[in-house]
């Protein structure tokens, strides 16, 4: 039994590639080409298992070998495709971006960002496309199969051929369930960790066995299904996220199982550019996020397509440059010896935990902008938002003796809570927070009725409302005598990273374009609730389509482009009399006091 080099793999990973390189692109068409991450776990399974079976039939299998032969192929490209995106984030990041850079410099080293990405994915994290190192998720999933995987196969190929592949069956079945199961409980963590994603290596894995020691025939019209059975999964069929991994996963084995460089099928696969994509396309893989990422990150509004289209090939042709100078000199030991490589795995891997910690401990170095990190760190943002939760109650007293003001919502709500406090008004009202309480429905509490009864002014903050939603809280609003208002949302643009490379005093004339479907809500919303409408973009906007992003002295309104900063709130705050001139009525401040 043998383990020969089969060059329509290699074309069939230049379609793996090539998927996940549109599909990061935002190329239309392409919206489920992560499953090209789907196919590389299918062919990573079928040639471990092909190899670590050859190796325990004949001479022996050696799991430091192995092991050995893993790091060589993966960590020397890594570490330079991470090492080289330290300089461009310290460059081009704001400090939550670099913070959270740090952050996946230290598990990437770990072979842990798949975990990481799933600790972190919530309300408060990043949009994933300006993440340099998301795409190492996939490493990391690879990398903990490897740890345990060679010892499960070795014991199994104990067994009679039929035995040891139904051993790896079960855990197939085993594993796609947990994913079935988890998708819906917790999405993340059926997305990223291994657990939920060890089927597809599995299947590939029992494909590679059956190829190597059953001496499965090429099947043209079985290869070709497979083929099939993959571009289906790429196509928008209104499939779930089940079917289009199962797709791509059992496609992508059937291929690898009966595909021959002499089928018909294969004959796209085996042509020499295609062959050529799919040796470099591990490079290609690692540089391509990367240069995506910081070509959006160095950018205030979203490149265009034609952008990406040269990122792809910058990525491209440094994927060439890595596969001839690194990948290929360190996958072998005839060319660099072990201690060498452990020389420069040691410097550069630590180079970049080095980067990684000091970018974490550091807070994302706010001090880059010019002015105090309390401004500048983007997780006292969230603290500062969050803090309302504790800082203002949720109930009145029994015996208010102020006016009741009462805000309803999530992280909009907190903003303008924060906004109502900067203004000083906590001192002239009743202040209250909740938000356990959906403007869609008046079908609240007894308690939560109370407390509405109790309030001379009702707010709604959020992002979006439905004409439809609101009824209930209008007749709630009317029956009590409250005035009700619906606050606006703010919407601060594509991307801010690039202020980090403006002087402060420059960042207060920037001005971004909202985007035309902010626009649109915030114009549907002004006709919908007219004077119950408190409107931020119109004093965050000089012109009505571009937006403010930073004060006078260069304090970023926001840090994550949708909620206030402290500097935000104490902006809004200055233009609070002229929003809700009502809050101010109701507090009874003189004229000549309602300006900070």
């Amino acid at each position: 039994m043998s383990v020969s080099y089969r060059p329509e793999i290699d074309g069939f990973r230049a379609l793996a590639v090539t998927t996940v390189v549109l599909f990061h692109a935002k190329i239309p068409g392409f919206a489920q080409g992560f499953i090209g991450v789907d196919i590389f776990f299918v062919i990573s399974g079928f040639l471990i298992t092909a190899i670590i079976a050859r190796d325990a039939r004949g001479k022996g299998f050696s799991y430091t070998t192995f092991m050995m032969r893993r790091i060589r192929r993966i960590l020397p490209a890594l570490a330079v495709v991470m090492a080289v995106s330290i300089p461009f984030a310290w460059w081009l990041m704001l400090p939550d971006p670099l913070e959270n850079f740090g952050q996946s410099l230290v598990a990437t080293t770990l072979s842990a960002n798949n975990v990481l990405l799933w600790l972190t994915t919530g309300y408060w994290d990043l949009t994933s496309d300006y993440k340099p190192l998301l795409h190492t998720w996939s490493l990391g999933v690879e990398e903990q199969f490897y740890i345990l995987y060679p010892f499960i196969l070795v014991l199994a190929l104990r067994l009679p051929l039929p035995a040891t592949s139904a051993v790896l069956a079960a855990l197939a079945a085993l594993s796609f369930w947990l994913m079935q199961r988890t998708l819906v409980t917790d999405p993340a963590a059926g997305f990223y960790l291994i657990h939920t994603r060890a089927w597809q290596l599995l299947v590939g894995g029992i494909a590679g066995l059956l190829a190597t020691e059953a001496a499965f025939k090429p099947r043209p019209i079985l290869a070709g299904l497979g083929v099939a059975m993959v571009i289906a999964s790429l196509l928008p069929f209104g499939f779930t996220m089940v079917s289009v991994l199962s797709l791509a996963t059992f496609g992508a084995a059937a291929y690898l199982l009966w595909a021959s460089s002499g089928n018909p099928v294969t004959w796209i696969f085996t042509r020499k550019p295609v062959i050529f994509v799919g040796l470099v396309s591990y490079s290609f893989y690692l540089w391509h996020q990367p240069v995506f990422a910081f070509l959006r990150v160095g950018r205030l509004e979203y490149p265009e397509i034609w952008h990406f289209a040269a990122g792809t090939c910058v990525a491209l042709g440094l994927a060439v440059l890595s596969w001839r100078f690194v990948e290929q000199p360190f996958r072998f030991a005839r060319t660099t010896s072990a201690r060498s490589l452990g020389l420069f795995l040691g410097a550069s891997l630590g180079f970049c935990v080095v980067a990684g910690l000091f970018f974490q401990f550091s807070n994302g170095a706010p001090g880059r902008l010019g002015y105090t990190s309390d401004l500048g760190h983007a997780g006292l943002t969230v603290e500062y938002n969050e803090r309302v939760r504790t800082l203002v109650p949720s109930s009145p007293p029994a015996e208010a003796d102020k006016p009741v003001v009462l805000v309803i919502g999530i992280s909009f709500a907190r903003d303008f809570t924060n906004v109502i406090i900067e203004a000083g008004l906590r001192e002239d009202v009743t202040l209250l927070y909740r938000a356990d309480m959906n403007p869609c429905t008046d079908d609240w509490t007894s308690e939560q009725h109370e407390v509405v009864a109790r309030a001379q002014i009702l707010i709604f903050a959020s992002g979006n409302y439905k004409s439809a939603c609101t009824p209930g809280a209008i007749a709630v609003a009317e029956s009590t005598g409250a005035d009700l208002y619906f606050v606006g949302p703010k919407n601060f643009g594509a991307n801010l990273n690039p202020l980090i490379r403006y002087a402060p005093e420059e960042r207060g004339e920037v001005r971004l374009s909202i985007p035309d479907l902010a626009l649109s809500i915030n114009t549907k919303q002004i006709d919908l609730f007219g004077d119950m409408y408190v409107d931020l973009m119109a004093v965050l906007s000089d012109d009505g389509t571009t937006i403010r992003v930073a004060n006078d002295a260069g304090g970023l309104l926001t840090t994550d482009r949708g909620q206030l900063s402290e500097a935000g709130a104490v902006y809004l705050a200055r233009f609070l009399p002229d929003l809700m001139p009502v809050l101010y009525d109701l507090s009874g401040r003189p004229d000549d006091a309602r300006r900070n």
